[in-house]
């Protein structure tokens, strides 16, 4: 009896191979320049001169030409305000700052309406890593004009960067609803929606993406990782094939496909994808020990030895790596060398149940059966269960400690164990303990459940012998033999009750039957012996 780790997919989830799209910041100065519908003619060409100027990057002389336009004092308020957010953003072009400010400022103190004002102010702002102001001023710049792209792109950034996933959340969803054709704004709503493990609408979010804009990759790619936290494995092996089919060197979409290979039970096929991806890469020991688990699974157990052995040499301390790899040879009866790999396993988890399962039943293996009740007892004291104490009820049975073994398996059948091995065990240990009609009860109640178990009706009939119930017993002893011709120990059994009961020729039928089988067989002999100085007298 040996334990492998229960729960491989988990294992696999645990890995960090989320692909992050960049997300673009616009905490620079968006310089946008705007036009006036009235002004009288000089202020009309100066306007238009320094949008020219500021175009082609001669930020001085349109400086001069704001300036002149605001000094005027014939531009109406609005378009006053237009002058100043456009001196501002020169302003800004030429790194002064704080004069870009107070300019953005002043536009929206003299239009308080202006959306474009408050908007610079909030980048400008940003840009200088003032983000609750630039909340605030963003905050201002919706309350006016709900469905500025501009403001909610930058909100969302300055939330990301204040690590308020939920708010940024939102505000990328409201982007998203006001720009609906944008692929890339529902791929970053997706990857946003993951990282609060919010994985149905994730990939809601990064289906619209693919629907969109179905060579999107990057959203195939990072829908496959929600759909495996959702249990869609189907979706993640059509994701990741979609990924390979336009980069066929993408190992991470080699790694999805595998484990989602894997957790559908497709074990063949996810070590072949597996083995793709440690090609095209370096032998990473996560990659290795993967594989190792899934040609474990399909007992290749030289294999998977050979992949936990390069997982080891990187890391000796790889606890999993160590375990299944002393589960591989145990598999493979190389005992001793199943021990010394649980034995490290339990230095670094001295609680690992399973570590203790499988050193106790190697240690049993190794005819060290009082150790091997030590680890039971040390698994009980952490989590007492059913199969524990079968266990080392059975160990108890063979070291001949009768009561205690009793003791465990009546545990066992309390706790839940109430398959024939427990009463069969139980059984034999009632015979042991010569409690033989209790035995005789429990052989009979895995006879019921398991007619067709030779050994049951053998060791019933061994019992009945006991019992002096003779015939019952030459009874049991035939089932048995129909149900296994070769179990010689029923032969022989029924021929000393034959013997004993006078009926020599059928003895002695019995004791050949046994000598066909076992020509050396001493026993036999002997009762043939018998039979013949009997007959002879």
């Amino acid at each position: 009896m040996w334990h492998s780790e229960p729960n491989w997919q988990s294992i696999w989830v645990g890995e960090t191979v989320f692909m992050k799209a960049k997300l673009v910041t616009i905490l620079t100065v968006a310089l946008v320049l705007l036009s006036v519908a009235t002004c009288a003619a000089n202020e009309s060409l100066w306007w238009d001169q320094a949008v020219s100027a500021h175009g082609s990057g001669d930020y001085q002389k349109a400086l001069k030409l704001w300036t002149r336009l605001i000094r005027s004092g014939l531009l109406k308020k609005h378009a006053l305000a237009q002058a100043y957010v456009n001196r501002g953003l020169t302003y800004g072009k030429l790194k002064n700052k704080s004069r870009a400010e107070r300019d953005l400022r002043k536009a929206s103190s003299l239009e308080p309406g202006l959306a474009l004002a408050h908007l610079m102010l909030a980048e400008l702002w940003a840009g200088q890593g003032k983000r609750t102001r630039a909340l605030k001023k963003l905050n201002r710049v919706l309350a006016l004009e709900p469905a500025n792209l501009q403001a909610l792109e930058l909100k969302t950034e300055l939330l990301l960067a204040s690590k308020d996933l939920e708010s940024a959340a939102a505000a990328l969803s409201e982007l998203a609803n006001h720009d609906p054709k944008n692929a890339k704004v529902h791929m970053r709503l997706g990857l946003l929606l993951f990282r609060l493990d919010k994985f149905e609408k994730a990939d809601h979010a990064l289906s619209k993406a693919i629907e969109l804009n179905p060579n999107l990759h990057q959203a195939h790619m990072n829908r496959a990782l929600a759909r495996q936290r959702l249990g869609n494995y189907a979706g993640v092996v059509k994701d990741a094939a979609k990924v390979i089919q336009a980069d066929p060197d993408n190992q991470k979409a080699y790694l999805l496909m595998g484990a989602a290979l894997a957790a559908q039970g497709e074990n063949q096929k996810a070590a072949d994808t597996l083995s793709t991806a440690i090609e095209l890469g370096a032998a990473d020991p996560a990659i290795l020990l993967k594989r190792g688990l899934l040609l474990a699974q399909l007992g290749r157990s030289q294999q998977a030895i050979s992949d936990l052995d390069k997982v080891l040499k990187k890391n000796p301390n790889n606890f999993q790596a160590r375990f299944q790899r002393g589960n591989m040879h145990f598999m493979q009866e190389n005992f001793q060398t199943a021990l010394n790999d649980y034995n490290r396993v339990l230095q670094m988890k001295p609680d690992y149940l399973m570590a203790l399962h499988n050193r106790g039943s190697v240690l049993a293996m190794l005819d060290r059966k009082q150790e091997a009740v030590e680890d039971y007892t040390r698994a009980l004291k952490i989590k007492p269960d059913a199969e524990s104490h079968y266990y080392r009820g059975m160990l108890y049975s063979r070291l001949g400690k009768a009561a205690e073994a009793i003791e465990d398996f009546n545990k066992s059948i309390e706790l839940g164990g109430k398959g024939p091995a427990v009463l069969f065990e139980r059984g034999n240990a009632y015979y042991n303990a010569k409690l033989y009609q209790k035995a005789e009860r429990d052989y009979t109640q895995v006879i019921s459940s398991s007619p067709n178990d030779p050994l049951a009706y053998l060791n019933r009939g061994v019992t009945r012998s006991k019992l002096e119930l003779l015939d019952e017993a030459v009874s049991d002893y035939t089932k048995a033999l129909q149900l296994d011709p070769t179990l010689r120990v029923a032969m022989h059994n029924r021929g000393l009750i034959r013997e004993r009961k006078g009926d020599l020729e059928k003895a002695r039928s019995d004791y050949q039957a046994v000598l066909r089988l076992s020509p050396q067989d001493p026993e036999a002999l002997k009762g043939l012996e018998r039979i013949k100085a009997k007959m002879d007298n």
